[in-house]
């Protein structure tokens, strides 16, 4: 059952040992790094006319393993960079300090390039092709954060819509035959469709795949994703899963491994928005690896949760993933690295953000309106039990 409503926010993480819930919010106005700010959050943002037709603002939030002694807080968010008409995917930590974030510092950002956007801007740009590295679209940011048991840091990044398969002048879909292999996310010399590792402190470590390969960025550590917006551990096998979204179907959950290429946009599921045109050369491929399991029709994937939980005993060790357009979440058992069955548990409540367990035991789910509208962040009981 669904508990009493708590805090509003799209993306949340619980702080442990507190009854306290620390949840990034996207404010009227996004945020962006102040060239010669002081340490403090309080300085570290500055205002600047939101980008509505964007994904971006403050995107997520994660806690140091070893947070009680260190008091680190990590968060990624949307960077502007240039002239302030392009943004990309960064990564900052600060220590939180009697409810103050203090020595802020960035410690990621990614090498992606994409226009905040002026309409007259995207009109020469179609017009000029798409020019790489110019991306007509500020979306498809990733970015989800999780640290492994070895305190390394994972932090997905999306392809940022770079267009593939379609391009849209004056609203009429102009098909085209492209390169699918000279798609960035195909790409090691850039940051678009990847997870990254690093150490806590945005250091490359040495043993990193592609560390040593000429052109290749070493924080790379999987690549050939679209946007993922979910990142566990699994806390028995320790297994990474993450899921992402397809474009028009094929939404995927993967196991995340070093050096690996997932196939964007080679290999797929989906077709292109409104137009369903085939994007993929196929669905299989020798060297790209397959999704564990798919959505199609997509719902739309963000947030994902392995539970360990004493409130539900039954579930334990199954996965969890809210959707966005599914408006819907997802529990799903598993067997190592093989999906057995999927059980969506609610419907219709509203745009999943995230999903989370807390200290408690509770599963807690962050939820938006489609219109902007305030929601909240609410709690799952068992049936029967009282609060």
């Amino acid at each position: 059952r669904i508990g009493h409503p708590e805090s509003p926010g799209p993306r949340s993480v619980l702080r442990p040992g507190s009854a306290r819930t620390l949840i990034p919010r996207r404010p009227p106005t996004t945020p962006s790094r102040t060239p010669h700010s002081s340490n403090s959050c309080r300085s570290f943002w500055k205002a600047r006319p939101d980008k509505k037709e964007s994904q971006g603002g403050l995107l997520d939030i994660v806690l140091h393993p070893d947070f009680e002694s260190n008091h680190w807080l990590y968060f990624s968010y949307t960077h502007l960079i240039g002239n302030g008409t392009e943004t990309t995917t960064a990564v900052a930590r600060g220590r939180l300090e009697n409810d103050e974030l203090i020595d802020v510092e960035d410690i990621f950002l990614a090498e992606t390039h994409a226009r905040s956007g002026h309409l007259a801007t995207r009109f020469v740009e179609c017009l000029l092709g798409f020019i790489w590295p110019r991306v007509l679209d500020a979306g498809s940011y990733g970015s989800r954060l999780a640290f492994d048991t070895d305190g390394y840091l994972f932090i997905t990044v999306g392809d940022r819509k770079f267009p593939i398969g379609h391009r849209t002048i004056l609203g009429i879909h102009i098909p085209f035959t492209g390169n699918l292999y000279a798609h960035p996310a195909q790409d090691l010399s850039n940051h678009h469709g990847v997870v990254v590792r690093l150490h806590d402190d945005g250091r490359i470590p040495a043993d990193n795949p592609f560390v040593g390969i000429a052109g290749a960025h070493g924080a790379i550590w999987s690549y050939g994703h679209r946007n993922s917006q979910g990142l566990a551990f699994h806390p028995l096998t320790g297994d990474l899963w993450a899921n992402e979204h397809g474009p028009q179907g094929g939404d995927e959950l993967n196991v995340v491994l070093p050096g690996r290429n997932y196939g964007w946009p080679v290999i797929g599921y989906g077709v292109n928005y409104g137009s369903g045109q085939t994007i993929h050369e196929g669905t299989l491929k020798e060297g790209m690896e397959s999704p564990k399991h798919l959505w199609v029709p997509s719902i739309a994937t963000s947030g994902l949760m392995i539970y360990t939980g004493d409130q539900f005993p039954a579930w334990r060790g199954n996965i969890f993933v809210g959707g966005l357009g599914g408006e819907q979440l997802s529990r799903l058992t598993v067997d190592g690295q093989t999906v057995l069955h999927e059980e969506p548990l609610f419907q219709r409540m509203g745009r999943i953000r995230d999903v989370r367990q807390g200290p408690d035991g509770y599963i807690y789910l962050a939820i938006e309106s489609s219109d902007g509208s305030p929601t909240s962040l609410v709690r799952l009981e068992p049936v029967g039990r009282g609060r």
